[in-house]
């Protein structure tokens, strides 16, 4: 109750004539702020880069002057002395919540292989120059390795970057290793605060979205808040974006078993008939899959790449799922 009551109180403060407010601010931090926000700025250049089609999307190592423009745009934020700014970046302390990593997959490969054997003894280099030289060039080490049943016919390897990285190319180059079965991109399970952003002409807008209720499932309330930062480094207060209460009360509660999924969903929901209708998206937003489930079941999604989904379920909601 308490929190709710601090958030009532933020959203009416906001609300009542802080809009439209600009302020120089400052787009440098000591390096321990820095730090914070690194991960908010690569997913931020992540998701510019393949919204945008960019050619930086083959490469495996995130352009530099996104990084920098993202990350100039969050610490001129954090800087502000705007009271939205002391909200996002001091009360709620809002930092995206991944929906993938951009510092680690799995690979999953025969145990026989000589190279599988050396990773599991943790030697490195392990022998292998496709696999050395790649570990060598985007700092990979061993974070976990997973010795399956004899029954799977193959181990897996969590290897991890010391920095963030464009994962789906590097897992397209990991492919060509001898004796590989697969590479799982991963994902998060559940939802969270979110950070967008657009670059523009002249300006960054940045977008910062709490969210709460249900955030296993997928979280059912969002509040937000709009910021325009200049090359400048000066920002501006837009306007808060937020869900009315009434809305809030529509949005049905969705269960859905199991995630990460195989083959098969299985999803119960209010107002839900059995043999509902239903699309999934993938992470860049291309459709994967349409169709009708079959007595709340929607089968047939072995084919599908391992990674992160949007399933969506017109007039109910749109839920995040794990497919491995």
């Amino acid at each position: 109750m308490k929190y709710i009551l601090s958030v009532l109180f933020l959203l009416h403060f906001s609300i009542q004539g802080y809009s439209q407010v600009v302020t120089s601010s400052s787009c440098e931090a000591p390096d321990s702020i820095r730090a914070l926000y690194e991960r908010d700025a690569a997913h931020l250049t992540w998701k510019y880069i393949y919204d945008l089609e960019l050619k930086d999307t083959s490469n495996v190592f995130l352009p530099d002057a996104f990084l920098d423009t993202f990350m100039n745009a969050l610490l001129a934020v954090y800087n502000a002395p705007l009271p939205q700014a002391d909200t996002v970046a001091h009360i709620f302390d809002i930092h995206h919540y991944p929906l993938f990593s951009l510092e680690s997959l799995v690979v999953s490969a025969d145990s026989t292989e000589m190279w599988m054997k050396q990773l599991r003894q943790g030697n490195i280099p392990t022998g292998y120059d496709n696999l050395d030289s790649l570990m060598s060039l985007y700092h990979l080490h061993v974070q976990h390795y997973y010795a399956w049943p004899p029954s799977f016919g193959y181990h897996s390897v969590a290897l991890q970057s010391e920095q963030y990285l464009n994962m789906k190319p590097l897992a397209e180059k990991l492919k060509l290793l001898s004796g590989i079965h697969y590479v799982d991109l991963g994902g998060f399970i559940g939802d969270g605060p979110k950070i967008f952003a657009s670059i523009h002409s002249d300006y960054i807008l940045i977008n910062y979205l709490n969210a709460w209720g249900d955030c296993p499932a997928g979280c059912l309330y969002h509040y937000g808040w709009q910021f325009k930062v200049n090359w400048d480094c000066q920002v501006e207060f837009i306007k808060n974006i937020f869900t009315k209460v009434d809305d809030l009360e529509l949005a049905p509660k969705v269960m859905l078993s199991p995630n990460p999924f195989h083959e098969e969903i299985n999803i119960i929901a209010p107002r839900l008939a059995p043999n509902f209708d239903y699309e999934l998206y993938d992470l860049v937003g291309q459709l994967a899959s349409k169709g009708q489930a079959d007595g709340y079941r929607i089968s047939g999604l072995g084919d599908l790449t391992s990674g992160v989904y949007w399933l969506r379920i017109p007039n109910i909601k749109t839920l995040k799922v794990v497919k491995f």
